[in-house]
């Protein structure tokens, strides 16, 4: 009984030893623990903090997010109209976009691709006549003599869907496949389509 009474009593000993160090400290305490023999340095001097600005970049964000329940991207608001629907052909998304006083967005970098992308995956549901594991959208920009061209007139970015672009005559619009369930892992990214192609769904912007 004595052998087991001093065991226990040098366990109970080793865990209030640990304890004393997994216990919360205040700084003050941490500073001047007797595991720390460095004298601290001065205090600086106090930040200055310009709550001005920090209160008028929360309204502007704030009365962004009212504006905008899509992705913001540099001064604009890029959104699916629907996020459960029918496809569309480009001229009808195009139509769409009108209606609500946008347009198809272009594809200007790798980071506005990435960020789109991540949006209208989170994004989207699905459409109404099929269940898929991805997801197409439109773009306003045309394929023309083997380059990608925007509404601008300059070169965008692009990242080729498996196999493309296809060479076929009036192959000339642009879309992309987004992937929305983890069966789909490889097969995405950006395609060429004729105009009447009718799987995508309107992707617009606007102006905040």
């Amino acid at each position: 009984m004595a052998y087991k009474f001093a065991f226990l009593f040098l366990i109970a000993s080793v865990f209030v030893v640990r304890a004393e160090y997994l216990v919360c400290k205040s700084i003050n305490e941490v500073f001047h623990s007797r595991d720390i023999n460095e004298v601290p340095g001065p205090v600086g001097s106090l930040a200055v903090v310009d709550w001005d600005r920090i209160e008028t970049k929360i309204r502007q964000l704030v009365e962004n997010y009212r504006r905008c329940s899509g992705l913001i991207y540099r001064g604009r608001c890029i959104k699916l109209i629907y996020t459960a629907g029918y496809a569309t052909t480009k001229q009808e998304s195009e139509n769409i976009c009108r209606f609500y006083d946008g347009q198809l967005i272009d594809i200007e970098s790798k980071e506005m691709y990435d960020l789109v992308y991540n949006y209208v995956k989170n994004a989207w549901n699905s459409k109404v006549d099929e269940d898929l594991d991805y997801v197409d959208v439109w773009l306003a920009s045309t394929y023309e003599n083997d380059m990608v061209r925007m509404r601008n007139g300059s070169s965008g970015y692009v990242e080729w869907f498996p196999g493309y672009p296809l060479s076929t005559a009036g192959y000339n619009v642009l879309g992309i496949v987004v992937a929305i369930k983890p069966t789909r892992t490889q097969y995405i990214g950006m395609f060429n389509a004729r105009p009447r192609f009718s799987r995508p769904v309107p992707l617009c912007e606007f102006p905040l």
